[in-house]
């Protein structure tokens, strides 16, 4: 059986990240490859903390909740500080995930790679400037003949021009190109002149009927509940609005943990975080990923537009698609309407054209007859 390595962001603190590797894993085995996430160890690389402090003195590059020229240095330390705890908490439950359903294994870029027949990366956010240019999401450490990018991200709609022709440069150099929205087509083109293919995220790759052999048969909560999950908080008229729809539906809220540590916010592992959703009655997120499982899974969703900078591209190209721009929140929108009216009648025919385009992709770029 041939192997095939994926390169993707290693974090262990977001859920989407680790729910689309554990479906790239999943579809590569299911056509019948032997697949390996291999994270990248860099000897210059320092730890989550050590590159947020260090980047102080130029807080547009920091995380975007950080991203306020006019913060004082004391709220900066602070907010550091609870993303550090979240990430130290999450990685925990993580682990147990990770240790049981992902094979990743540690290696360098010295390593020998000649046993693997390709190696892709991907999927999310692994071209995002804002995160940190890094050669390895490029796949520089093997021939280009070998490299391959599935559902790839900018996160952004376009590069800044001091990166441009560094990107061009290693853009150039994957041999086969797809993103998973609208924007990283046109910075592609824009940058290359090259035309890449539009595929669905990994975790579309797997049906319903997949993802929900990792949750427990019995009901994740005895009372009816609605989930919010916002990775970077939300404001105060929409706590307002969220309370009193709560209330008058006689929901509890349950909030997952985001980005920053709350005493008051659930830590799950990644099969739980699904089984959460599966359950809920109703969900509000300003994450790709929980919009993604939102719709497999026939759950009405509200998308809040994320604190300290949008989304973009990658949500418009997921909406567009399956016709759910009207869950996206305005001081207008009406929840009782979301959750009875939210239509999913076209989802699965949608999900099912989506998911053969993206394997057919693998196949034919993995050379599979």
């Amino acid at each position: 059986m041939k192997k095939v390595g994926i390169v993707t962001l290693d974090g262990m603190f977001n859920y989407g990240n680790r729910l689309q590797n554990y479906a790239m894993e999943k579809v590569l085995n299911q056509i019948g490859f032997d697949s390996q996430t291999l994270v990248i160890i860099d000897s210059k690389k320092k730890d989550i903390w050590s590159r947020i402090r260090n980047k102080i003195s130029n807080p547009k590059d920091i995380f975007p909740a950080l991203r306020r020229k006019t913060i004082k240095e004391k709220k900066i330390t602070s907010e550091m500080a609870s993303f550090i705890k979240m990430r130290d908490l999450k990685t925990k439950e993580f682990s147990v995930f990770q240790n049981k359903y992902l094979n990743n294994v540690k290696v360098t870029k010295n390593a020998n790679f000649n046993e693997f027949f390709k190696i892709i990366v991907g999927s999310d956010q692994v071209w995002n400037p804002r995160i940190g240019f890094n050669t390895k999401n490029f796949l520089v450490f093997v021939p280009k003949e070998k490299r391959i990018s599935y559902a790839a991200s900018f996160g952004v709609s376009n590069i800044p021009k001091p990166l441009q022709k560094h990107y061009t440069k290693h853009l150039m150099g994957i041999n086969e190109i797809s993103v998973r929205e609208e924007a990283g087509k046109e910075i592609i083109r824009q940058l290359t002149g090259r035309t890449a293919e539009l595929v669905f995220d990994p975790t579309m790759l797997l049906k319903r009927e997949d993802w929900e052999k990792l949750i427990p048969v019995e009901e994740y909560h005895a009372k009816p509940y609605i989930i919010i999950y916002a990775l970077r908080g939300y404001n105060e008229e929409k706590k307002q609005k969220l309370n009193k729809f709560a209330v008058e539906n006689e929901f509890e809220i349950i909030h997952i943990m985001g980005d920053f540590y709350n005493e008051k916010h659930k830590v799950l592992s990644p099969d739980e975080f699904l089984h959460a959703l599966r359950d809920a009655r109703m969900i509000f997120t300003d994450s790709f990923h929980c919009i993604v499982f939102s719709i497999i899974m026939h759950k009405p969703f509200v998308i809040f537009e994320r604190s300290g900078g949008n989304m973009g591209s990658r949500i418009e190209t997921l909406l567009s698609r399956f016709n759910l721009t009207n869950n996206l929140y305005t001081s207008k929108i009406d929840f009782d309407d979301v959750m009875i009216n939210t239509d999913f009648n076209d989802v699965d025919l949608i999900l099912e054209k989506g998911r053969n385009h993206g394997i057919q992709y693998l196949k034919r770029v993995l050379e599979v007859n």
